[in-house]
């Protein structure tokens, strides 16, 4: 059995940027503004943009009431196999994978 490492700070900072991108996909889908999507759950937008910027980590609780809000399953914000869709982070400087 191989021995388990967790994952570095720059690969968790490149997945929390990822999936940062991917909640603000869905909203903008959902022609939401960040304020509206603060206002309707109770989050300051600064927090929110934290988030999308990967920035902050989001919260389990978080993503459920994302994913209720936006009426899509919680793997919706793991799409990770779309390199093409995913620029460059600015905050962590990954590229896509």
């Amino acid at each position: 059995m191989s021995a388990f490492a967790p994952l570095s700070q720059r690969v968790l900072a490149e997945k929390r940027c990822s999936v940062g991108w991917q909640i603000r996909e869905v909203r903008k889908s959902r022609r939401m503004t960040q304020q509206d999507v603060a206002d309707r759950l109770g989050w300051t937008r600064t927090s929110l943009v934290a988030i999308e910027r990967g920035q902050q980590a989001v919260t389990l609780d978080q993503l459920l009431n994302l994913a209720e809000l936006f009426e899509v399953f919680t793997s919706r914000f793991f799409v990770h196999l779309e390199p093409f869709r995913a620029p460059p982070c600015r905050n962590c400087g990954h590229r896509e994978w």
